[in-house]
């Protein structure tokens, strides 16, 4: 990962109690249980993700074949 300063910020977001739960346990069991940085990775897929064509986007649909 490149060393940047992180002097930006992403909008708040909301979620469900169980999905929150869920991220503080997974930070909990973790090297680091800063929620933040679990985020930011999570962020840092996602981007990476979308960049090389794996996922769409949040909102995106994929191409479904007909039933």
């Amino acid at each position: 990962m490149i060393n940047e300063p992180l002097t930006e910020y992403l909008p708040q977001v909301r979620c469900t109690a169980t999905l929150k739960r869920r991220l503080e346990l997974v930070a909990a069991d973790s090297i680091t249980s800063n929620l933040a940085d679990h985020i930011r990775h999570a962020v840092e897929q996602y981007v990476a993700g979308a960049e090389a064509g794996g996922q769409p986007a949040a909102g995106q649909q994929t191409a479904t074949q007909p039933a």
